[in-house]
């Protein structure tokens, strides 16, 4: 026995049976549907803010351990280094050490006991920090530097991106990045 449905059942009432929902249906399905989008923008607020977060982050997470590991195989070649103010210092005539200052230069000897002489040197301008090598044969290097060790924005807080200080035959390197996240490295030259 088949059955048959048919679509035009009617009421008792003889009006055709109306197709749909209620209001009450459709306020509760509206009301589901705010509240998940809401929970939608609740999360996707919150992955912006760690996406920030990790991005200014990115300094001390990427550039500066590359950094230090570029200054920690120069200081380990070289005999001796001496801490400058700033690069226009460290190549004069007859530089003038100081404990702490944005230059340092080395002294590398090879196996005849020639000198050769390196620079890095630190500066903030224009909203950048720039960290250069300048390299020499003579007793100054170069002021054109060789090649750029690296380039990040500026601290927020005007302070120097780059600080070398000497204490008790130790190298720190301070480095301070766009965010004003700050870390410092120390090396020792061969002895």
């Amino acid at each position: 026995m088949k059955q048959h449905l048919d679509t035009n059942t009617t009421r008792s009432n003889n009006s055709p049976l109306e197709v749909g929902f209620t209001l009450v249906e459709l306020t509760v399905v509206i009301g589901m549907m705010v509240i998940i989008a809401g929970m939608g923008m609740g999360l996707l607020s919150q992955q912006a803010r760690l996406q920030n977060i990790l991005s200014n982050q990115n300094f001390l997470v990427d550039d500066a351990p590359q950094i230090s590991n570029m200054i920690g195989r120069i200081s380990q070649r070289a005999d001796r280094y001496q801490v400058f103010n700033n690069l226009a210092q460290a190549t004069v005539q007859r530089p003038v050490g100081v404990a702490s200052g944005q230059a340092i230069t080395f002294i590398f000897r090879d196996a005849l006991g020639n000198k050769e002489f390196g620079l890095l040197s630190g500066a903030t301008e224009d909203g950048m920090t720039t960290l250069t090598y300048h390299y020499g044969d003579n007793a100054i290097p170069d002021q054109t530097p060789l090649w750029t060790v690296a380039q990040w924005k500026a601290p927020a807080d005007g302070s120097e991106g780059v600080t070398f200080s000497s204490e008790n035959g130790i190298l720190t390197i301070s480095l301070v990045g766009p965010h004003n996240e700050r870390i410092t490295y120390a090396a020792t030259a061969q002895l």
